[in-house]
Formats: C-alpha cells, structure tokens, sequence
C-alpha cells in the first residue's frame, strides 16, 4: 500500500503577487525560491480552468526538509476554484506576541486574543487576500 511521505505545499490563490509577496516574505519571513507560468493548456489540464497562471514557491529559510507555500495567481482575474480550499494554513512563530501586534498593526487579525491551551498558544489572522492564517506558538 502506497503511503503518505510529507505534506509537500499549500496553494493559496491570490489577487496581487506584489501585495502576497509583501505579506509572505517581508512580514513573514518566508523567501521565493522558484516562480512559473503554466500556459492556459496545461491549467486547463490540471485544474479544468483555461487561463495562465503565474505560480511562486516560497519557504522559510530553514536548511529542513518542510512544506511549503504556492501563491497562484490568474492575470486575469481570480478564478473560483472547486471546493475553494484550504480552510486556513498553520504557521508555527517563536514569538506570538509580536506577531499579534504585527498582524494587529496591519489590520490582519481575526482573534480577540491569543488564546493558551494545554500545548499552545494561538490566534487566527488573515493574508492580505483574506486566507485564514492560524499562528501557533507551542509550549
């Protein structure tokens, strides 16, 4: 039986490279390392939607075999996805929080608070395209 080896990316689809380029590498510290476009042929193939999209890597400057994230972006517009996913990343940060009062600063947080529990402290906030981030910071 096959079996399951890592969790390898999350696609997140966004409206502006420049502005999910700011938020993921200059706010949160992940860095690009590749970037693409696959023709509307091979979108259409993959994903059944006829257009371009320009696609970029981007993980934490860790040496660690990690998942990583993809921003997705359509020229043209964002295009609805099926079942349009994920809920929310999850993001492990050493220090909480200053990242609350970082993203609190940029308008970004969805939590009151941050909340502790038995193995973690955690607040929610959002990217700058509205996707659900969860920070975690593990106790």
């Amino acid at each position: 039986m096959p079996k399951v080896l890592n969790i390898r990316h999350i696609g997140i689809v966004v409206d502006s490279l420049t502005v999910a380029l700011h938020f993921y590498v200059r706010i949160l510290g992940f860095r690009e390392v590749n970037r693409g476009v696959l023709s509307p042929a091979k979108t259409n193939a993959l994903l059944s939607i006829n257009k371009k999209l320009h696609w970029v890597k981007l993980k934490l400057p860790v040496k660690d075999r990690q998942p990583y994230i993809e921003l997705y972006f359509f020229p043209n517009g964002r295009v609805p996805m099926e079942n349009d996913s994920p809920h929310h990343i999850s993001i492990t940060v050493q220090d909480i929080e200053h990242m609350f009062k970082k993203m609190n600063k940029l308008d970004l947080v969805l939590s009151k608070e941050i909340v502790t529990t038995d193995i973690a402290k955690v607040f929610f906030g959002l990217d700058p395209d509205g996707n659900i981030i969860e920070f975690v910071e593990e106790l």
